[in-house]
């Protein structure tokens, strides 16, 4: 049965179920169930199209090949079929007639859009991009896109070759003049295709399907919904968390992730301490800096909520260039200035490149940071104090806002008001009522404090209106 094979993948393999959620973008409660046999859905679906693909990516980030090839051999899996990913379903699925009957052969009937190989055949064969070509452009081996195709290899989540390939791709169906027939395979229609700043994020998303969307914006609209002014009373103080001495660090350069954390905290505490009305920030780069060590997150969330507290205006450009996932989870990490109703928030017209990662946080006749990193743990960032610099620092990031769109409205109380909203009363969230436009998401918040959200990027309108289709 699948709960008892999949429990003996897992322990052969030795991979623990709150490992493996992770790389499949699930809660640990879902690989529970299986393993307990409460949920058995079908080998089609797509819960376990994402658990074989979690798996795979388990493998080859944990250099287990040999281990998993053993044990499929072991069941006669190993030569029959020339897709990993078909070989783990009919190990998983093994005493299911039905589902070998489908898998018999490795050259099937019916291209399956739900796998990662069989999606970037499909958008090679369609913009006839060979396999020689498309190494070239990412400056890898042939073989290596081969593997990719026929279910060996699946690229990490968030790597740089992950989005160096998704980038390459989309320049290639620009090129090929074929974001209709891409549109039509992601389920939009109308002008959606022809707007590179919906289409791109939701093609790359389709590609790699690494990211659970509907998980991200249910815990935004979670945060939103529990928010009151006790939580912010329950975070440990400013006072015993401030380190002074930062404030007497006269570094000039700082290097990695412990760099930019360094830089980041003297940035904060400076602006507290100095009365700072207004700070400006922008980054594209990876959130792992904050977000992956729980004593920095705690750190910058309370250094964040004193800048609520102190009411400190801030203008973020947002790196909208992200997936729905990591754009929606970088919005709920300003949550609490979000409701403070203190962020100006924005995202650039223009796409990012491929090759380098900036960061600029700026306290206008203050101080500067910026930060440049091809790696997130090679980035150089260097701090800025005098006068002459801060200004052309604060020059450039007026050019860049020029080129921005604000990315949200907020609105404190009931001033804002839309006759189509409507309450989505499961999933407890009762305090929320959401409505969606063509270009934009309406979320207010009935209680205290009361707060309306214009999310005006259209992009956010497709991912609320896939999230609203899934929980109906």
């Amino acid at each position: 049965m699948l709960h008892s094979q999949f429990n003996k993948l897992l322990t052969s393999l030795n991979i623990q179920g709150k490992d493996l959620a992770e790389y499949c973008g699930f809660s640990p409660s879902i690989i529970s169930k299986l393993r307990s046999g409460n949920r058995a859905p079908e080998a089609s679906s797509s819960t376990i199209t994402k658990v074989v693909d979690g798996i795979i990516m388990w493998v080859n980030d944990n250099d287990s090949e040999d281990k998993l090839n053993s044990l499929l051999a072991s069941e006669g899996m190993d030569s029959d079929y020339s897709s990993l990913h078909m070989a783990i379903i009919l190990f998983l699925y093994n005493d299911s007639p039905e589902v070998v009957n489908n898998y018999t052969k490795p050259g099937m009937e019916a291209i399956d859009i739900t796998h990662f190989s069989n999606k970037l055949s499909i958008i090679t064969d369609m913009t006839n991009f060979s396999n020689i070509k498309l190494s070239k452009a990412l400056n890898v081996d042939p073989s290596y896109i081969s593997r990719f195709k026929n279910g060996e290899r699946v690229p990490r989540s968030n790597s740089k070759l992950l989005n160096d390939m998704c980038q390459v791709l989309y320049e290639r169906i620009q090129q090929k003049e074929k974001k209709p027939e891409i549109a039509k395979l992601i389920g939009l229609s109308g002008e959606e295709c022809n707007d590179d700043a919906v289409l791109f994020p939701l093609f790359r998303d389709w590609l790699c399907d690494f990211n659970n969307n509907n998980v991200s914006i249910m815990q935004l609209l979670r945060s939103i919904n529990s928010f009151s002014s006790m939580s912010v009373d329950l975070l440990p103080t400013y006072e015993s968390i401030v380190n002074r001495e930062v404030l007497n660090d006269k570094a000039e350069i700082y290097t990695g992730i412990a760099g930019i954390r360094q830089a980041s905290e003297r940035f904060l505490t400076s602006v507290i301490e100095n009365d700072i009305r207004e700070v400006w920030l922008y980054s594209d780069e990876p959130m792992n800096w904050i977000v992956d060590n729980d004593e920095f997150r705690m750190r910058w969330i309370i250094l964040v909520t004193e800048l609520v507290k102190r009411k400190v205006k801030i203008k973020i450009i947002h790196n909208i260039d992200r997936n729905i996932s990591e754009m929606v989870d970088g919005i709920r990490s300003w949550m609490p200035l979000y409701l403070s109703g203190l962020i100006e928030p924005y995202y650039a017209n223009t796409h990012l490149g491929n090759r380098f990662s900036h960061t600029l946080f700026i306290a206008p006749g203050l101080m500067a940071v910026s930060g440049l990193s091809v790696k997130e743990d090679e980035g150089i960032y260097h701090m800025f104090t005098t006068k002459d610099m801060v200004k052309e620092y604060e020059n450039m990031f007026q050019t860049f806002l020029k080129d921005c769109s604000p990315l949200a409205r907020i609105y404190q109380g009931d001033e804002y008001q839309h006759n189509n909203a409507f309450f989505l009363n499961g999933e407890n969230l009762q305090n929320l009522r959401i409505a969606l436009n063509a270009r934009s998401v309406v979320i207010h918040k009935t209680n205290e404090p009361h707060m309306t959200f214009v999310f005006l990027h259209p992009l956010m309108s497709v991912a609320f209106k896939a999230f609203l289709n899934n929980v109906e």
